[in-house]
């Protein structure tokens, strides 16, 4: 500041001395030293610990990669600083993440689809998913009461993919995420199929008739509901490709109440729109993989 002062009372000397007012040159050079020690001055405003702080608001806000560049002027800057220990974690965890990044790329294509990880156990929104008992079945049995069941048998040429499904929520009536069934073929996973929704079991017959309440069904009394999904496969198709039981992430399929349906509760897929393609960065960022059949076939 004293710097600054100084040069104007310079200029105010010679404008007040020469009538005409300094050269150009004597102008040029004043105004030169006058922006130099601003920007010291400005400088010495950007302390370590302002720097910090400002790295430091800009990672809290989610701008990581201004928050990184913050960071290394800092180590830059200061190495030898407390606050530029603070940072060296900052961009060891990033040079981490990054590298991390890196080689996981690296996998998938090196091993393409096989490398998608597949989980029985899963969580998408508000929903945690265990899935068991997974199989081809020439029959699809759901809506177990008493000794007695509901089916449907496959047509020829056909298998249903069946298992058994544990949902559960804290939210007293959530939506599910959607179950598909796709397969590899032309180095893309193509649409095959939904697994629907159905219940496993209800208390009895009068429950299943909705004639009775059954609280094992029901969010709103219970925390996990079991359900027996089936899809169904051509097995010439399925003989040819890799399979994927795959659940995507999004919560889309709705709890449905019609008094004169046997049974009266049901879950809708008619609000999910289904991918008829997919590419391996798709599969990977926007569905789970449940199970993977006939992996030699990849």
């Amino acid at each position: 500041m004293r710097k600054t002062a100084l040069i104007i009372i310079v200029l105010v000397a010679i404008a007040s001395c020469q009538p005409k007012g300094p050269s150009q040159q004597e102008y040029d050079e004043l105004k030169n030293q006058l922006e130099t020690c601003q920007n010291e001055n400005e400088e010495l405003k950007n302390t370590p610990a302002n720097r910090l702080l400002k790295a430091q608001k800009l990672e809290t806000e989610g701008n990581l990669s201004q928050a990184e560049s913050e960071y290394r002027e800092l180590l830059e800057k200061f190495p030898k600083t407390d606050e530029a220990k603070q940072a060296q974690v900052f961009i060891d965890k990033v040079e981490k993440e990054r590298e991390q990044k890196r080689l996981e790329e690296e996998r998938k294509k090196q091993l393409g689809f096989k490398a998608l990880n597949e989980k029985t156990i899963i969580e998408q929104g508000d929903c945690k998913l265990t899935f068991s008992g997974i199989q081809l079945a020439n029959r699809w049995i759901f809506d177990r009461y008493g000794n007695e069941w509901r089916y449907i048998e496959a047509e020829r040429g056909d298998k249903y993919l069946t298992f058994t499904l544990s949902v559960t929520s804290k939210s007293k009536n959530p939506n599910l995420p959607p179950i598909y069934v796709y397969q590899l073929i032309n180095g893309e996973l193509q649409y095959v199929s939904t697994a629907y929704y159905k219940f496993y079991r209800w208390d009895d017959y009068a429950s299943y008739l909705g004639n009775n309440a059954d609280y094992n069904n029901d969010f709103s009394r219970t925390e996990t509901i079991r359900f027996s999904p089936g899809a169904v496969i051509t097995m010439s198709d399925y003989n040819e490709n890799a399979t994927f039981l795959m659940v995507k992430k999004t919560n889309c399929v709705y709890r449905s109440e019609n008094r004169y349906d046997n049974p009266p509760v049901s879950y809708s897929n008619t609000s999910c729109n289904y991918d008829r393609t997919l590419n391996l960065d798709q599969a990977d960022s926007e569905y789970f993989t449940i199970k993977i059949f006939n992996k030699d076939k990849i």
